[in-house]
């Protein structure tokens, strides 16, 4: 039996609309009645195999992996599905942004539903819908052949590109448990 991505109780199959019950997909996205995704459109990863990139830069973390490009409600949202090649891919895009909003780190509304009732899928909002004709850059542009993924480095460059570190971060106090913070978040 399956359960609700969003509440963790069992799903009827009547019941059932893109992994949640028609009611919490409701909730999550905004909506008083059940509404679907439209103008679904597959976005092409950018080619990184011909780069000198260290093993670690891999299509795993700059989207050579499949992604959809969709409508819903009037919003836009991509949509990251689950295929054979990264199947831990939606799982691993869900908790790192729960885990970057806890750490009080800006990020986009987003969700998890098991698209079609079949795949699961990462859903983000697409943020950059209101920066027309704006286009993100991957932070691994900046990063040196032997400059390790780090959050050290991460830093390094979001300082020296946006000029500030409150571009990223909002209200977030270090938890008091770790004595030595710096070291285990740095290193």
């Amino acid at each position: 039996m399956q359960i609700c991505y969003k509440c963790g109780k069992p799903l009827q199959t009547h019941d059932c609309f893109h992994g949640l019950h028609q009611e919490c997909f409701c909730l999550w996205f905004g909506h008083t009645s059940l509404v679907d995704f439209t103008d679904i459109a597959l976005k092409r990863g950018e080619d990184i195999s011909n780069t000198t990139l260290p093993p670690l830069h891999t299509s795993f973390f700059h989207g050579k992996f499949k992604k959809y490009s969709a409508k819903l409600g009037g919003k836009s949202y991509i949509l990251k599905v689950q295929q054979s090649e990264y199947a831990e891919l939606p799982q691993i895009e869900y908790i790192s942004n729960i885990i970057a909003q806890k750490l009080g780190l800006y990020v986009p509304s987003f969700y998890f539903i098991r698209f079609l009732n079949e795949m699961d899928t990462f859903v983000v909002h697409n943020f950059m819908e209101n920066y027309q004709p704006a286009n993100l850059i991957h932070l691994y542009h900046f990063l040196k052949e032997t400059d390790e993924f780090s959050v050290r480095n991460i830093l390094a460059i979001i300082s020296d590109k946006v000029g500030r570190l409150d571009a990223i971060h909002r209200n977030y106090s270090p938890p008091p448990v770790f004595v030595d913070q710096k070291k285990l978040i740095f290193d």
